[in-house]
């Protein structure tokens, strides 16, 4: 159980505002639930089993008896790495939403804990405390970080965290850790694909193929002309390939583009398929 304060406090780092509550992005999108991808910059909670740390708070639920990290030692910490896949490049995170699962170690006396991110490498402040009680763990009331501005990257890296503390005597179990990221969308249009490939695959059939170079395309428009100079749509698709099937006997130019709701990126390259 956590007591609910409704403290709120400023982040120095990134100005944002800290809220303990029920999870209420007003603004943007916000990704599903991530769960921990990877190792973190701190390690000072005991594994339950094994050595790695993260591997023991990305359960699919909150039922963590036995894949746990735990410490009894005021003031360690424990992070973990999210992947920002779902987060397109060129956008700009505005919240992450921290939701721990956890449990005290033993039944007697108290154990509070606190949790934070890591964004590219700068600690948030702990969030206000969460007053643990009983051994069985529970999803806690999400810790919300508003009015963040940082525009994601491939190089972008966030970590999300626990710290101890009260309570050496009795210790924390830390059994999960879910994220989730509001963000904006980028405001530009995608890059250019590339690499378009055209593989005859019968007297009638053609496979395309390309390579995807961005992250924040709502998608791609393929055309196709039989002169390389004149093309009309052929397709959209969310796909990097596309069969183009029922053709004649023939010469067919093709070319792709990326687009989003903010315009469309270069064609690729023109290629061609021989159909005989």
């Amino acid at each position: 159980m956590v007591i609910n304060k409704n403290k709120m406090m400023m982040n120095k780092k990134y100005l944002g505002l800290l809220v303990i509550g029920s999870i209420n992005f007003a603004f943007g999108l916000t990704t599903a639930s991530i769960l921990p991808t990877g190792a973190g910059s701190y390690s000072a909670w005991t594994p339950s089993t094994g050595t790695t740390h993260y591997t023991l708070v990305d359960e699919s639920a909150c039922n963590g008896l036995t894949d746990y990290v735990s410490t009894n030692v005021a003031n360690n910490r424990d992070s973990y790495a999210v992947s920002l896949a779902n987060v397109p490049d060129g956008s700009t995170i505005t919240g992450v939403s921290i939701t721990p699962c956890a449990s005290k170690s033993t039944s007697n006396k108290v154990a509070n804990m606190k949790v934070f991110y890591k964004l590219n490498g700068v600690n948030s402040t702990d969030s206000s405390v969460y007053y643990l009680s009983g051994t069985t763990p529970v999803n806690l009331t999400p810790s919300n970080y508003y009015g963040l501005s940082v525009v994601k990257v491939p190089s972008t890296t966030l970590e999300v965290g626990a710290v101890l503390v009260t309570g050496a005597t009795t210790g924390a179990r830390l059994s999960r850790m879910a994220t989730m990221i509001n963000y904006t969308a980028p405001s530009v249009p995608p890059i250019a694909p590339s690499n378009l490939n055209t593989t005859v695959s019968s007297s009638t059939n053609v496979f395309l193929s390309w390579l995807d170079n961005s992250s924040n395309e709502t998608g791609f428009w393929l055309e196709r002309g039989t002169d390389g100079i004149n093309f009309n749509l052929l397709a959209t698709t969310t796909s990097s390939n596309y069969f183009n099937v029922g053709l004649s006997t023939g010469t067919y130019y093709y070319r792709v583009r990326a687009y989003n709701s903010y315009g469309s990126s270069a064609f690729s390259s023109t290629t061609i398929a021989v159909i005989q």
